[in-house]
């Protein structure tokens, strides 16, 4: 699956990084996958905020395929592009 950051500028893929929450000034999910460089996806007021984007990546990164009865099938479908949400966007 592909991150792309907040202000459209950044596409990375989730690999063994992974992402985590900073704090800074405010909250700042960032790619922790090349260990020379982090990239900040997103900023947000409140770390609840940060941490919601973060459940959402996850959420969309472990769907599977269903099938026509509703149970989980065997094939893994990550979503192609997870879009950082804007600070506003997030509840």
């Amino acid at each position: 699956m592909l991150i792309r950051s907040q202000d459209k500028t950044i596409l990375v893929p989730i690999g063994d990084g992974g992402i985590q929450v900073i704090s800074t000034s405010g909250y700042h999910c960032v790619d922790t996958e090349t260990p020379t460089h982090s990239y900040t996806l997103g900023a947000y007021s409140t770390k609840e905020k940060a941490l919601k984007v973060l459940d959402m990546i996850q959420e969309e990164h472990v769907q599977y395929l269903r099938t026509e009865n509703g149970t989980a099938g065997f094939a893994f479908i990550p979503p192609k592009v997870f879009v950082m949400l804007q600070d506003s966007e997030v509840e």
